[in-house]
């Protein structure tokens, strides 16, 4: 077998909250709705999103001074919070034309930087990888093979070596439990759905996983992701949602076999790959989604917490995120009153005092 990159330990790495409630702020979101989030259970917030260059610092739609006031302020009044910041995003670039050396050196210079003039002391606690792929068929990010992977892997061995924390957020294919197949192709569609929708993965964060195994605390996994085998079990053949999330748990952390070996380019072979509990976290959707037959799975708080129980201590999951804090307090599709995700999970994984 191939050897991974070597992953050294800092002397003072930072520490994932345990359990997690983690949030994401929408393009650029800040402000008063993160606080609110935050106050009803969120301890990890992934703030969305930024670009990466090789020779330039990164690029995004972040307000770095407004970020520091919400966590300065959080900060005083007592709530201790994970800041992440995400990398990527659907539709936007992928790494390219740069070593992950080149393109870790630039975001450090820029956290240590410009982050921490902002009045983030110390700058964010780590990256989040979150590349996906593109509304146009042609593009070009519509493919996500070792190359790009490659990047992401050593760009996060050398953040973790320094202490930074590092996660992944794959759409449910790219880490898909269900299927050893492999390749770049983010155009697939899935055989349960209508094979008109072909944006489905095959296992690109699966060779992350492997590959770079020391350098990720934890993977949330996009059970939200548009017409998904989570949601074709639960919105259409009828599982209950609580009984869907404990078996795929237990699939991820029993592991599968993913055929790397396919695609010579990668140079990693075929093996099985396996995601312990303390290192999933359930990505969820919040009040945007769900209906009768919904594109995007809406999983309620209570089920997540259903299964968490189900599971037992030894085999449960590290805890939950959610897309979006800005649609916190919306009323999902075919429903009456206001969803607040935070304050649901809050009640399962009790990470702040309740109000």
């Amino acid at each position: 077998m191939l050897s991974s990159p070597a992953i050294s330990s800092s002397s003072s790495p930072r520490t994932l909250p345990n359990p997690v409630i983690a949030g994401y702020t929408n393009w650029g979101e800040c402000g008063a709705s993160v606080t609110s989030a935050v106050e009803n259970g969120v301890n990890l917030v992934f703030w969305f999103a930024i670009n990466l260059q090789p020779n330039a610092p990164p690029t995004g739609c972040l307000n770095l001074t407004c970020v520091a006031a919400v966590a300065a302020d959080l900060r005083a009044r007592g709530f201790p919070t994970t800041h992440m910041v995400t990398v990527g995003g659907w539709d936007a670039p992928h790494p390219a034309n740069g070593t992950g050396a080149q393109f870790y050196s630039e975001w450090k210079a820029w956290n240590e930087g410009a982050v921490a003039a902002a009045g983030l002391p110390g700058g964010f606690d780590g990256v989040d990888w979150d590349l996906e792929g593109n509304d146009a068929p042609e593009s070009v990010w519509n493919t996500l093979g070792p190359p790009t992977l490659d990047i992401v892997g050593h760009f996060s061995a050398l953040a973790k070596a320094d202490g930074y924390l590092v996660t992944l957020v794959p759409c449910e294919s790219y880490m898909d439990v269900t299927t050893s197949l492999f390749d770049a192709s983010l155009l697939w569609p899935y055989p349960e759905w209508l094979p008109t929708f072909k944006y489905h993965g095959h296992n690109p964060y699966a060779y992350l996983w492997s590959k770079f195994a020391g350098a990720f605390d934890a993977i949330t996994i996009q059970l939200y992701e548009s017409f998904s085998h989570a949601d074709y079990n639960v919105s259409v053949l009828g599982q209950r949602p609580a009984d869907y999330l404990a078996a795929w748990a237990r699939r991820l952390q029993s592991g599968w076999e993913v055929d790397f070996g396919s695609d010579p380019a990668a140079g990693w072979p075929t093996q099985r790959v396996a995601v312990p509990p303390e290192k999933l976290i359930v990505g969820l959707a919040n009040g945007w989604a769900g209906g009768f037959h919904p594109k995007s799975l809406l999983i309620m708080p209570e089920e997540v917490g259903a299964a968490w129980a189900a599971l037992g201590k030894d085999a449960q999951f590290r805890g939950a995120a959610f897309w979006c804090i800005a649609s916190e307090g919306a009323v999902p599709p075919e429903q009456s009153r206001p969803l607040y995700l935070a304050r649901g999970l809050n009640d399962v994984f009790h990470t702040r005092p309740t109000l």
